[in-house]
C-alpha cells in the first residue's frame, strides 16, 4: 500500500512522482541529476547554482562559455572568446573589425585601423601601408 498521492513504479516500488528524480511526473521520466536537474513538483527543474541553465539539460558558466557568453545562446564568433561574460579578441589579434579579430599592425584590409585597406602592391607593416 502506497502513501496518498504516490504511485507504484520500478517493479512495484512506491514513489512520489513529485520529488523522485527517476520518476518525475510519472514512472520512468528521469531527471538528469548529473547536469543539475532535480524533480520539483513533478517537473525536472534546473538547479545549476552558481551556473546558469541553458538548453534542456545543460548547466553552463556564462562568464566563460563561448556558446553561452553573458547569457544563453550568445556565441562568440570571429576568433573571440568569452571572458567575464563578454566576447573578447585575444591579445594576438587585439582589434575587432567587422566581427573578426585582427592585428591592425599587419592586416592589409585593416591596416592601422578597421577598414583601412592597403592599395594594390602595398602591404601593412606596423600599422602603416607601405
Amino acid at each position: 500500500m502506497c502513501p496518498p498521492d504516490w504511485v507504484i513504479c520500478d517493479g512495484g516500488a512506491c514513489v512520489d512522482t513529485n520529488t523522485d528524480s527517476r520518476n518525475c511526473g510519472g514512472c520512468g521520466n528521469v531527471c538528469n541529476t548529473s547536469n543539475g536537474f532535480n524533480c520539483v513538483a513533478g517537473r525536472c527543474t534546473c538547479h545549476c547554482d552558481p551556473l546558469t541553465c541553458c538548453g534542456p539539460i545543460q548547466c553552463v558558466d556564462t562568464r566563460s562559455d563561448d556558446t553561452n557568453c553573458g547569457k544563453c545562446g550568445v556565441t562568440c564568433t570571429g576568433g573571440t572568446t568569452c571572458q567575464w561574460g563578454v566576447c573578447w579578441c585575444p591579445p594576438t589579434l587585439p582589434t575587432e573589425c567587422s566581427g573578426t579579430c585582427v592585428d591592425t599592425n599587419s592586416n592589409n584590409s585593416h591596416c592601422g585601423a578597421c577598414d583601412n585597406v592597403c592599395a594594390t602592391g602595398q602591404s601593412c607593416a606596423n600599422g602603416v601601408c607601405v
